[in-house]
């Protein structure tokens, strides 16, 4: 009871207690109505002290604002508090007439409900005391790819707007030129943009900008020319507010900006720019920053020399400032990721595994005349082999089948034709084996052959050390 009074005294400073008498300020609608006021007779023997609660009798002012939300708090629970109080220390009068000691109906009860209101008056006052946490900003990053060609850089772009569901340009950076002279502008990247976004101009302002040959555009020397570089450097300092986050006026039906156009004003802060290229000798200027001049016993060996794909995962801002790319466009590109060229694993798959897969492709071509086309294994690692000794990656697997199935695109529909005419029903095969793609010294082979019907596989696989043919995909079910 003493603590009850104690935290009533603390939040209304007009309540006091004289002689076990409880006097508030609270009005009749605070909570304590269902308590109405009562001054029955106890039996002192079985009590010890009259308890006589009288509510009402000294009004007082409103509360203070700060104190508002408190008092809400209280008088919603005060008189439970009080109740309990007061059956925890002098007993329970029921509605019989019959009395229950204070001992008998001291429980838990009246803790908890004390607890209660003291920790909603603390959690209230640490809530008014704690400030709102401020909105965060998320800004973005972007990306800037180097390696070999044919490693998937522009893929990587079409497969990331493609999952994320945005729009996205695919750019060349050598058409670009500084404003003023022949060639496009830089606002010509958001044209575009725009219009692979309908001209909904906040779905563009969400999409993506992929400038490629971005290394196309470093500057020639590290030295300042006496002619500016309106092709190199300027580019690069055209680009820089772009990148970064700015509102840019776009002409409305693309060209150049004209004083008497109308223009489109974007805001690039959200759109992402990755921006690639192919980095010749980057991996060089690498090894001489991390090479190691040593000689005698501990000198590093040929072996312990890192390969190209190690020393492009290597790379710092300092590389590329050397390469000739200027310090603010660097600095803007917070991502910088180094490719790997791709292994004949990684080449097989892209013949076969993804959705437009070369095997696919020629596949649909010869269907179109009523032909299969079948590959064996030892044939998809042969062309991966090739493709890969010459430098040329995933690019360079369309030019192999290309010449391998030249010959074969040129008479299947001629056979296609007689057969349809003589009314045979013989399939029309064109096979291709590692010994038909690469020949003892290592060259391109003679290219595919025409097979017909079951006989003529069967005979072509008896004869052929590479038994193991992989048909494509169908295209319904790639």
């Amino acid at each position: 009871a003493a603590a009850a009074a104690a935290a009533a005294q603390a939040t209304n400073p007009t309540m006091s207690t004289n002689s076990g008498v409880f006097t508030t300020g609270l009005s009749s609608d605070g909570g304590l109505s269902r308590y109405p006021s009562t001054s029955a007779n106890v039996d002192t023997t079985s009590a010890p002290k009259t308890f006589t609660p009288t509510y009402g009798a000294n009004p007082v002012s409103r509360p203070s604002p700060p104190q508002q939300q408190m008092d809400r708090e209280f008088a919603g629970n005060a008189s439970t508090m009080l109740a309990a109080a007061q059956a925890a220390s002098y007993g329970e009068l029921r509605s019989d007439g019959s009395w229950v000691s204070g001992e008998c109906s001291r429980s838990a009860r009246a803790e908890k409900s004390i607890a209660s209101i003291l920790n909603t008056a603390a959690s209230s006052d640490a809530n008014a005391a704690t400030p709102a946490a401020p909105t965060v900003e998320l800004e973005k990053s972007n990306v800037l790819l180097f390696g070999p060609t044919g490693s998937g850089k522009t893929l990587l772009a079409r497969t990331l707007a493609r999952v994320a569901n945005v729009p996205l340009v695919l750019a060349d950076a050598t058409t670009l030129t500084q404003a003023g002279y022949v060639g496009e502008d830089v606002e010509s990247l958001l044209f575009k943009l725009l219009q692979a976004a309908n001209f909904d101009v906040s779905l563009a302002e969400r999409g993506i900008v992929y400038i490629d040959e971005v290394d196309k555009v470093a500057r020639k020397s590290a030295s300042s020319s006496v002619t500016r570089d309106v092709s190199g450097e300027g580019v690069q300092q055209a680009l820089l507010k772009m990148i970064e986050g700015t509102v840019v006026n776009v002409p409305d039906k693309g060209g150049r900006k004209t004083p008497r156009g109308e223009t489109i004003a974007m805001n690039t802060r959200d759109i992402l720019f990755i921006c690639g290229g192919a980095f010749v000798n980057l991996a060089d200027a690498v090894a001489e920053r991390t090479a190691r001049t040593s000689i005698g016993f501990g000198a590093a060996s040929a072996s312990d020399i890192p390969k190209k794909d190690d020393l492009l995962r290597r790379v710092e801002a300092e590389d590329l400032v050397r390469f000739g790319l200027i310090p603010e466009f660097v600095g803007r590109f917070p991502v910088h990721c180094g490719l790997a060229e791709l292994t004949v694993d990684e080449l097989v798959l892209s013949l076969t595994k993804p959705r437009n897969a070369l095997l696919k492709q020629y596949s649909a071509l010869f269907a179109m005349n009523d032909a299969r086309l079948c590959m064996s294994r030892g044939a998809l690692r042969s062309v991966a082999k090739l493709a890969k000794s010459k430098g040329t990656g995933a690019r360079g697997l369309r030019s192999l089948l290309e010449r391998l199935l030249n010959d074969a695109m040129f008479e299947v529909p001629t056979l296609a034709r007689e057969a349809k005419s003589s009314g045979s029903h013989d399939q029309i095969i064109v096979a291709l084996t590692a010994a038909d793609v690469m020949d003892e010294q290592g060259n391109v082979g003679h290219g595919a052959r025409i097979l017909r019907g079951d006989r003529g596989v069967s005979q072509f696989l008896a004869e052929s050390e590479d038994e193991d043919m992989e048909e494509p995909p169908q295209a319904a079910t790639a």
